[in-house]
């Protein structure tokens, strides 16, 4: 009897020290959907391993009109997709994600975790922090699209699509309050139009001057494409995107 204890208690023992000497290095979730091919010997994810993750992420997480990884021969000269790069005494590799519209933002990739960082963006007062951070702070509202009703830009009426304009076009709201404004009005235009790069069906939406009756003079022609991007045209450049952050008389 008393040997069978001393065997059991031997037995536990070994297990406790065996389970002691295992190493456990936290992943990130993403790091876990990409092959084990992906992961150099010594435990480390490669370039391309880290490419893989973030790729999975940006899959994952819609922008308004889109965003991939930057083509290399889009990078300026001295940058590298997946390059190694060192901050705060820890090792990542460093990419460029392109995000149409608004810029290149540089982020980094967790050489030993898989962890995905934000280091920096030319349109966000966000620096260094967890990629979602950034993400819910600075893109996740506007993706959801008309304010996440999941509507169709061909399905919403006219007063939602001239609402959804004077929210999101600060140039519209101004000019509609300032003194005479009250002649200014939206009417939306039975017209799809297919020709806005980047986006497949639009609504046109024009801000005009009523002189009376059925009468009125265009002051500028707006446009709302399925992604919830409003554009707006311009003579020479064309149809440019409407910055809902942008006020011109600011």
């Amino acid at each position: 009897m008393k040997k069978h204890k001393l065997l059991l208690l031997y037995a536990l023992v070994c297990f406790v020290l065996l389970s002691g000497c295992s190493v456990n290095i936290t992943r990130d979730n993403a790091a876990e959907d990409i092959n084990d091919s992906s992961l150099s010997l010594d435990g480390y994810i490669t370039a391309d391993g880290a490419r893989a993750i973030l790729q999975n992420w940006i899959d994952n997480h819609p922008f308004q009109l889109g965003a991939e990884i930057e083509p290399d021969e889009y990078l300026t000269s001295g940058e590298v997709q997946g390059e190694d790069y060192t901050f705060n005494g820890s090792e990542y590799y460093r990419f460029y994600l392109s995000i149409i519209r608004l810029g290149v933002a540089e982020i980094l990739v967790h050489k030993e975790t898989g962890n995905i960082f934000h280091l920096k963006s030319p349109y966000s007062s966000i620096g260094f922090g967890l990629i979602d951070d950034w993400y819910n702070k600075d893109h996740a509202d506007i993706n959801e699209g008309f304010d996440g009703a999941g509507k169709d830009v061909l399905e919403m009426s006219d007063d939602e699509l001239t609402d959804y304009v004077i929210r999101n076009a600060p140039e519209v709201n101004e000019r509609m309050n300032m003194r005479g404004g009250g002649n200014l009005k939206l009417i939306v235009i039975e017209n799809i139009r297919e020709d806005i790069p980047n986006e497949s069906k639009c609504r046109e939406v024009w801000l005009v001057w009523d002189i009376g009756g059925d009468d009125y003079d265009i002051m500028i022609i707006y446009a709302v494409g399925g992604s919830g991007a409003v554009y707006q045209y311009d003579p020479d450049a064309g149809w440019t995107w409407v910055d809902p952050q942008f006020n011109p008389y600011e």
